[in-house]
């Protein structure tokens, strides 16, 4: 038999319909299929439109069926034919490649038909017509589903059809206002590609003007007709036609109108913002076209008498460092007072909150608009918010935050009376709370919760108000001393006092330093500190564990602590104030006995100029230093090696991390030279710079660290390896 084509296979799209002669499809690479004699061959040849054919030999299978997968055509009309030899014609199918014929519906816009703005509609734009026509492309010639409805109501569904271009348009029935949503679909598509449209026949409306707003000072509210602002370029905000173009133009006093023209938004709403204008009252006028009046607004300009009060800075008063502090910041101050400035000899009502207590104080600025206010009582630790307002009861500006607690305060007592805001008065067991930037607190027990009680019968006046109550056996109380902050030492000391409610010594213990001690506390309040057992003298701890190991209750207050940092911190960085000798030459060492103690930090400190101190020379001469300073009235060289930095270095000296560590303090000019640094072998990069800075008692250091040892030079210092 001769052979013949059946049909083709579209193996692409949502539509894999079996293809007839004159069918469209979007595959490129159709599949043909036919019949023939068995095991016969035969030609297939094939061409676009009236092209040039090219031919391919085909050969049947034994059932005599036969199936063959072109090239990728390009779009257009093709034409395929078989013919076995010997045949005088041919059997043919013909195809019409399109590839975007089987592509989704989708709605590429609405005409807005209606008032006097007629734009295109795009997905969530609002619209005075009631009919807007809705307009998007298809497959050519291709039917669709579009479905319609108001909000979240019920649907609507039409039938359309795509002309030959695959364009198409549809025009709704009447719409009521509301938001509307418009989807289409074809058959077998999974999805509705959607537009949403507002229908809203007021939206032609004429412009207005509506409020002004301040972007200027503390207070920056809403302006309306009349207001007076600070604000030399207040945005002016209002409602239009949706898409509309109007015009609007502003006077100062009786002067000329400048005019300038503003679009509204697809939601009709518009804001527009001035040049820079000068004191006076002015006037703001809009109107849309073919309008014969103005909507009008009044603003009086005034930059000085509407400055509105601010607040700068909190001043530091209290401790080692007193610092003026800024917004988000932390003082150990409870009474620091804070600076601002506001109108010349304005008055000034600031409003004091803290957790749910709120109170407001008053007070005047002086001729130069600057103030300045002081609490006068002791604030409460915690969070602090603090706002400023020209007026009583309104207008208050930005908030500026504080927190009143421990920044950087090593050394402090725990007063359950008094405890930052992020702990609650009943522990969760077993939970760690911050206490303060190097101290976290954790109550343990085997129950869910750890309660702070009131002390009111405790009768003694030692005894804080309130106090944690240990009442079951094991529970703890637990202070944890955070070492990862370079000047955070571990503590060398504590106290606390425990309250005994037994009518008999009851046992009761505390671990510090890996060492438990165990103690019988008598009937009432007492006083537990490591000065009372001289195993804690030399002995430092992360960890303070305060615990009810026998049974019995116990209420545990006024937790103290000292940390190694705080009880060194004068010895090791006043120099002043130590005994140690001044060196002119390093040639005087050799007259001085030998110098430096191994029971407390010992600095040396070298004067004069063009000195070089070569301690790999000298180490006979110094038993312990551990600072040396060689800022001098110029330039001066320290020569060190490994060796002297392990023979006068002190292991755990200012960070808890198991190295020996040295400090050279010095300024710019001077020289660290690091002599034989490195044992014999060893690479260079053994020895390490470490990124970064670290800072001790206020000065920046860099850190260079090997194995054990760490060096801390003074930013400045030069480094040389040699």
């Amino acid at each position: 038999r001769n052979p013949v084509i059946d049909y083709a296979a579209d193996n692409v799209g949502s539509v894999r319909d079996p293809l007839g002669n004159g069918d469209t499809t979007d595959d490129t690479t159709p599949t043909l299929h036919g019949t023939a004699a068995a095991n016969s061959a035969f030609t297939l040849r094939y061409r676009l439109d009236s092209g040039s054919w090219t031919s391919v030999s085909l050969t049947a299978n034994s059932s005599g069926n036969w199936s063959w997968t072109p090239p990728t055509l390009q779009n257009g009309n093709w034409t395929f034919e078989v013919q076995k030899a010997g045949q005088t014609g041919w059997d043919s199918l013909e195809l019409i490649i399109d590839s975007t014929s089987d592509r989704n519906p989708v709605i590429s816009y609405a005409a807005d038909n209606v008032g006097s703005v007629r734009d295109n509609l795009s997905s969530g734009s609002t619209t005075d017509d009631t009919t807007p026509t809705l307009h998007g492309t298809a497959a050519a010639n291709s039917e669709f589903s579009l479905r319609y409805r108001l909000e979240s109501g019920s649907w609507r569904t039409v039938k359309l059809t795509s002309d030959d271009s695959g364009n198409w348009s549809w025009t709704p029935p009447t719409l009521q206002n509301g938001n509307w949503t418009f989807e289409v679909q074809k058959a077998g598509q999974t999805g509705w590609n959607g537009m949403a449209l507002t229908i809203d026949t007021t939206s032609d409306r004429t412009p207005l003007i509506e409020y002004a707003t301040d972007n200027v000072g503390s207070v920056q509210d809403n302006l309306f007709s009349g207001d007076t602002t600070d604000d030399n370029t207040p945005t002016l905000r209002g409602s239009a036609a949706a898409n509309s173009e109007f015009s609007l133009r502003y006077r100062l006093e009786s002067g000329s109108w400048t005019t300038v023209k503003v679009n509204s938004q697809p939601n009709g709403d518009w804001g527009w913002t001035p040049p820079a204008l000068q004191n006076g009252k002015w006037t703001f006028q809009v109107q849309k076209a073919g309008q014969s009046n103005w909507d009008n607004m009044v603003l009086v300009i005034d930059t000085e008498s509407e400055r509105s009060p601010v607040i700068d800075y909190a001043a530091d008063n209290v401790g080692s460092k007193q610092d003026n502090v800024f917004s988000g910041g932390t003082t150990d101050d409870t009474t620091p007072t804070l600076h601002g400035t506001t109108a010349n000899n304005g008055m000034v009502y600031l409003k004091a909150v803290n957790g749910t207590d709120s109170q407001v104080f008053s007070f005047k600025a002086d001729d130069a608009g600057k103030w300045q206010w002081t609490p006068s009582s002791n604030l409460a630790l915690g969070d602090w918010s603090f706002q400023v307002s020209k007026a009583s009861g309104s207008g208050f500006g930005n908030a500026f935050d504080l927190k009143i607690g421990k920044s950087n305060n090593y050394s402090d007592t725990l007063d359950f009376e008094s405890l930052p805001n992020n702990i609650p008065d009943i522990f969760v067991a077993n939970t760690l709370y911050q206490y303060s930037d190097a101290v976290k607190i954790k109550a343990i027990s085997s129950y869910a919760t750890v309660p702070v009680v009131s002390t009111e019968f405790v009768n003694d006046s030692s005894f804080g108000e309130k106090a944690i109550s240990l009442e079951q056996r094991y529970d703890a109380i637990v202070i944890s001393f955070d070492t990862k902050d370079y000047d955070a030492h571990l503590a060398v000391s504590f106290s606390f006092q425990v309250y005994n409610a037994s009518t008999r010594a009851m046992k009761f213990s505390f671990i510090f330093g890996q060492r438990q001690t165990d103690v019988d506390l008598q009937p009432g309040v007492n006083t537990i500190t490591s000065d009372m057992y001289s195993y804690y003298d030399n002995i430092t701890s992360s960890e303070l564990y305060i615990y009810n190991n026998y049974g019995g209750r116990f209420l545990v207050d006024n937790i103290s602590w000292q940390t190694k940092f705080d009880s060194e911190k004068e010895s090791t960085f006043d120099i002043q104030n130590n005994n140690s000798p001044d060196i002119i030459g390093a040639d005087e060492i050799n007259n001085t006995s030998s110098f430096g103690n191994e029971n407390h930090i010992d600095p040396l400190q070298l004067t004069g100029k063009d000195q070089i101190l070569d301690l790999t020379a000298l180490s006979s001469k110094i038993e312990s230093v551990e600072i040396f300073d060689i800022t001098g009235t110029g330039d001066n060289t320290l020569k060190l090696d490994l060796n002297t930095l392990l023979q006068h270095g002190e292991k755990d000296l200012f960070i808890e991390d198991g190295k020996t560590q040295l400090v050279v303090n010095g300024n710019e000019g001077d020289v660290v030279q690091l002599v034989d640094i490195l044992p014999e072998g060893s690479d260079i990069s053994e020895w390490q710079h470490q990124e970064g800075t670290v800072t001790v008692a206020g000065v920046e250091y860099n850190v260079y660290s090997h194995d054990d040892a760490e060096l801390l030079v003074q930013q400045g210092v030069k480094t040389e390896l040699i």
